[in-house]
């Protein structure tokens, strides 16, 4: 009889530890949960900055790629310059020879009318 109160009292002291143990889990369950939300909170601003650097990313990329396409642009014009004053000091060349060849014509008559 004895042995069964003691067996009682064993289950008791065990209940209360595994109450006990219960309420420590519930707890630490709680903390872990807490941690979960603060975790998921912290990736949604990760991803939201990685979204907004991506985005900042593309922008730089169209801004570059809009850069080059001005920077291929300007070389065709400068080479077009470049055509059109080689060809204008071709032209100005020509011209001081015609010049050069008149003032010549020129001059041969006023000697000869001399």
């Amino acid at each position: 009889n004895n042995n069964n109160s003691n067996n009682g009292a064993v289950s008791a002291v065990e209940m209360e530890i595994l109450k006990s143990q219960n309420i420590t889990l519930r707890a630490e369950i709680d903390a872990v949960r807490q941690l979960a939300r603060k975790n998921d909170e912290e990736l949604r601003t990760l991803e939201k900055q990685l979204i907004g650097a991506k985005m900042g990313w593309a922008q730089c990329e169209m801004e570059r790629e809009n850069a080059v396409s001005k920077q291929r642009d300007l070389k065709a014009l400068i080479r077009r310059y470049a055509a059109k004053v080689s060809t204008m000091e071709v032209e100005l060349e020509n011209t001081k020879d015609r010049l050069a060849s008149l003032t010549a014509a020129q001059q041969g008559r006023k000697k000869s009318t001399r």
